[in-house]
């Protein structure tokens, strides 16, 4: 589940697509099968670009989260796995997030000597600065306990009850 510049074009038109939806009243954000809801972005991918398509890349990420931010209705991010750089700043797009008890956190990317990306910004207004710093300063990855404890997560749950979670914040929204 990494996330390479055309999942990130099909992403954003995914969302730009349900923007224009007059009927949608919530949306659903989460990985296919049961490992990682976004592991990051395609690394083998980014090896080889060079500054301008490192800002291509960099744009799309861009694009793919303010798609998320501006859908009309709520955004649940269903995590469902390891949640990394550019999945973390996807998930912090969404309005409301839950996720499993096994998933993992973390802006990973600074290891491999590559800059947290731009909407790293969003992180402080969940998690504040210092969890913000630490987590793009070092690289290091956090549980569900902890993104929960720090304010990232509103919700942990146990893998068999990830979706009642979400059923459950579906119906209350289209009951208000």
């Amino acid at each position: 589940n990494v996330l390479g510049i055309a999942g990130k074009k099909a992403l954003t038109e995914a969302f730009e697509k349900l923007a224009a939806d007059r009927i949608l009243r919530v949306a659903v954000l989460t990985g296919a099968g049961e490992k990682s809801f976004i592991a990051g972005a395609d690394l083998k991918e980014m090896m080889n670009l060079k500054p301008r398509g490192a800002k291509v890349e960099h744009t799309w990420t861009h694009r793919a989260c303010e798609s998320i931010r501006a859908l009309p209705v709520p955004v649940i991010a269903r995590i469902n796995g390891h949640c990394f750089a550019a999945g973390m700043e996807l998930a912090a797009s969404c309005d409301m997030r839950i996720a499993v008890t096994s998933a993992a956190f973390g802006m990973p990317e600074v290891r491999f000597g590559i800059p947290s990306g731009m909407e790293a910004c969003l992180l402080p207004q969940l998690i504040g600065w210092g969890k913000t710093r630490e987590l793009v300063y070092t690289g290091r990855h956090i549980d569900a306990a902890e993104a929960w404890w720090s304010g990232f997560l509103e919700k942990v749950v146990e893998p068999d009850a990830l979706d009642a979670g979400v059923e459950s914040w579906v119906a209350a929204i289209l009951q208000a």
